[in-house]
């Protein structure tokens, strides 16, 4: 997986869990591109991922799934499932990005990515907090781009004191993240199903 020059291209096409994907190309930045990857609401690509990375994942017998709140919910959801039997269901704890009336001791963490216009708060519930102690546990989204996010739910949960055995990702960006992919972590091992280029301009 090589970084692309970007050349006018409306879309990219991805192709992974034997199933084919127009990507749209956004500008996220000036002279700085992406292929949008959007997971929410794609009942098949979901349901195939999410079961191809339960598969890769068994092997840690893990606690919990821990997963911020946004695209990567639903891949949570199928991942648990997967990963379930009828006398032992895997849960999965949702970090939000903002403190909730509900929250007691929330524990919050701050994040720069290049999706989210300036510095995004990951909140992770006191309760949920409470529930990790020893536990084991797999960081997981939809994509690995600089790996802020990652970073930082994994700190979260660190700080909560959970042990974080694995990332988990759908896909991951760029030439750097393919040959090493734990540098995108903080040297945390990383399950990952297909990458994508990033892309410069011409």
């Amino acid at each position: 997986m090589k970084d692309l020059t970007y050349r006018g291209e409306e879309n990219y096409l991805l192709e992974i869990v034997q199933v084919q994907r127009k990507l749209p190309m956004i500008e996220v930045a000036p002279d700085q591109w992406i292929a949008s990857f959007v997971l929410m609401g794609d009942t098949e690509l979901v349901e195939k991922c999410g079961k191809a990375l339960a598969d890769q994942l068994k092997k840690w017998e893990l606690d919990y799934l821990v997963v911020p709140e946004g695209r990567g919910l639903p891949l949570a959801q199928v991942i648990a499932f997967h990963s379930s039997t009828p006398h032992a269901y895997l849960p999965y704890i949702v970090v939000r990005k903002q403190v909730k009336s509900y929250m007691r001791d929330p524990l919050i963490h701050y994040v720069s990515t290049i999706t989210t216009a300036g510095e995004q708060q990951l909140v992770l519930d006191g309760a949920d907090a409470a529930r990790l102690p020893g536990s084991k546990v797999c960081v997981l989204d939809d994509l690995i781009s600089t790996g802020g996010t990652t970073r930082a739910v994994a700190e979260l949960a660190m700080t909560a004191g959970a042990e974080v055995c694995c990332v988990a990702a759908v896909l991951i960006e760029g030439e750097e993240a393919v040959s090493n992919p734990a540098a995108k972590t903080g040297g945390i091992p990383v399950v990952w199903l297909a990458a994508i280029p990033q892309f410069k301009a011409s």
